[in-house]
């Protein structure tokens, strides 16, 4: 059985990735949407494949980073559909609401 918004409102959220992102920056959807995770270390295990896999003469592109986001529609983000546990997609985008330090 899926999960519906309520399952995650009040959970802290993560993103995983590579770019270097601002407090207060929005995580863009891309085609399938933005996604996030209830869960920090599947954040950080996405982020450290996307940094070794990123071809980039930019050295600050090559660093894992997780940080702690909100939707920008708690209406509209929902579980992703894959019906994977702890995944949340949004197609309108996640806030930064903070960075998680190693």
């Amino acid at each position: 059985m899926g999960r519906n918004n309520a399952d995650f409102q009040n959970q802290a959220l993560y993103h995983g990735t590579n770019h270097p992102f601002e407090i207060g920056d929005v995580v863009v959807p891309g085609f399938h949407g933005a996604y996030a995770t209830t869960d920090a270390g599947v954040a950080r295990a996405y982020a450290e494949d996307k940094a070794m896999t990123e071809v980039s003469p930019v050295n600050e592109y090559r660093i894992p980073k997780v940080y702690t986001v909100e939707p920008l529609d708690h209406d509209e983000a929902g579980p992703d559909r894959y019906d994977t546990p702890g995944v949340i997609v949004s197609t309108k985008g996640f806030r930064v609401t903070g960075k998680v330090e190693e």
